[in-house]
């Protein structure tokens, strides 16, 4: 569904993510990117290299750290952003339409969780048959 609204822009959705992002954000290093879009380093760095060369984003030298490179929306960036965001939006309303606006915020905060709990058990930090409420 999301990739149909998204392939006559010629994104993905890693790509879509990076754009709302940046959208909301304007200046962010690739890590904080992919912190915020929860997508790994080297798929983001992919995707900013792609995005770049659309013509979408562009990447600024640090004026204090040149070593580090910041990534903003284009003025194409912005419209391409414009463009999707309602047909995200609509897409998002039909997914959870009937779902109470508490019941949509309690599995978002479920979600949170559970990641939170995979990236716990992934580092080793819970211990086999806990669960990571039990470990803090």
């Amino acid at each position: 569904m999301l990739g149909h609204i998204l392939s006559p822009y010629n994104i993905s959705k890693y790509e879509w993510r990076i754009l709302a992002c940046l959208h909301e954000n304007d200046l962010l290093t690739v890590s904080d990117l992919a912190f915020m879009a929860q997508i790994d380093k080297t798929r983001t760095s992919r995707h900013v290299e792609s995005l770049a060369q659309q013509d979408l984003i562009i990447r600024m030298q640090d004026k204090i750290d040149r070593r580090c490179a910041k990534v903003r929306l284009t003025t194409q960036g912005d419209c391409i952003y414009n463009a999707v965001n309602p047909l995200v939006t609509q897409l998002k309303n039909k997914l959870f339409n009937g779902i109470s606006a508490e019941d949509y915020r309690i599995f978002l905060n479920v979600l949170k969780q559970a990641k939170n709990n995979f990236t716990e058990l992934s580092a080793g930090k819970c211990a086999e048959g806990k669960s990571a409420a039990e470990n803090k």
